[in-house]
């Protein structure tokens, strides 16, 4: 559904479950009125299955506008992101405070998207009240890592993932946020932490493209027979042909997901064809960084896996 229209949607139905909601008081406050006895023969017996029809409505119209931030940024429209999400940080009489927390959040993923971390990282430092558990508990934790990680500030992500370490459900939130504990293990060299990490983010489902971006950094962290000079691949083509394979297969998902990582990615690729002996492809591939987005960490990718291909 059009950008424009899905809200307008949502609106509309809003207004559809106040209107049959004041329908359905007014009947009932009819149905027990002198000269109405028809229409309370009409109406008392079925006055349980009509309650449910403004019930149903309002109960989307809450859910969907809570969602409505997020909806925008999985399409695309940061801007639009923000504008519905910055007015509506706080929590009020028709606004809880997991609606307002879900806005904060999404706000501060849309300026993850541009690459504000530091306007990011405030409003998730600011979360009023936050729940001691759930979904949304989790969520604010994971983005705080996820800041955190491109700010290259390891000791927030150990705080904020200290803060939820003991909360285990909902298990596809905490799925995700121990990726980011991958590969917070991983920037630290802790190879038993990033297993570990890595073991609980994969448990009880499909892997996640978060996931296998931390795999693939992993792989080339971690397998010693990756780092040897030789055919520069001493590791086994197939296995190279993999991690590249995997890396295509999860790039757009990624980058919907944190785009100004889309410096490392390429550079994480340019490596792999480097370490297969690609080495025209890998300094191809190292020279279409100029027209991606790069935050800097990307930056700082960039220029290892520059400095490593150069070097031959």
């Amino acid at each position: 559904m059009s950008t424009r229209l899905y809200p307008l949607f949502i609106s509309f139905l809003g207004s559809l479950g106040l209107a049959v909601s004041l329908a359905f008081l007014a009947g009932a406050f009819l149905a027990f009125q002198p000269g109405w006895e028809e229409w309370a023969e009409f109406f008392v017996p079925r006055a349980v299955f009509l309650v449910a029809i403004p019930y149903v409505l309002l109960l989307s119209y809450l859910f969907l506008r809570a969602q409505l931030g997020l909806w925008f940024l999985r399409r695309g429209k940061v801007e639009e992101a923000i504008a519905y999400c910055e007015p509506r940080l706080t929590h009020s009489l028709m606004r809880s405070r997991g609606e307002a927390l879900g806005n904060r959040i999404a706000l501060a993923r849309a300026f993850v998207w541009r690459g504000d971390y530091e306007r990011a990282r405030e409003l998730l430092a600011k979360a009023d009240s936050p729940p001691k558990r759930g979904r949304a508990r989790l969520e604010l934790a994971r983005w705080r890592m996820e800041v955190a990680l491109r700010e290259e500030n390891l000791v927030r992500c150990h705080r904020a993932f200290d803060e939820v370490a003991g909360q285990l459900r909902p298990a596809s939130a905490r799925r995700e946020l121990e990726a980011c504990r991958a590969e917070l293990a991983l920037r630290e060299g802790d190879r038993g932490a990033f297993e570990t990490a890595l073991g609980r983010a994969n448990w009880k489902g499909k892997s996640l493209p978060r996931t296998q971006w931390v795999e693939v950094l992993g792989a080339l962290r971690f397998d010693p027979t990756v780092g040897s000079a030789g055919k520069i691949g001493n590791k086994d083509d197939a296995d190279l042909a993999v991690h590249l394979e995997v890396l295509d297969s999860i790039q757009e998902a990624l980058l919907n997901l944190l785009p100004q990582v889309e410096g490392e990615v390429l550079s994480i690729r340019a490596e792999l064809l480097y370490r297969d002996g690609h080495l025209e492809e890998a300094r191809q591939q190292l020279a279409s960084l100029e027209s991606a987005r790069c935050d800097a960490r990307s930056r700082y990718e960039a220029e290892r896996v520059r400095a490593l291909v150069e070097a031959l």
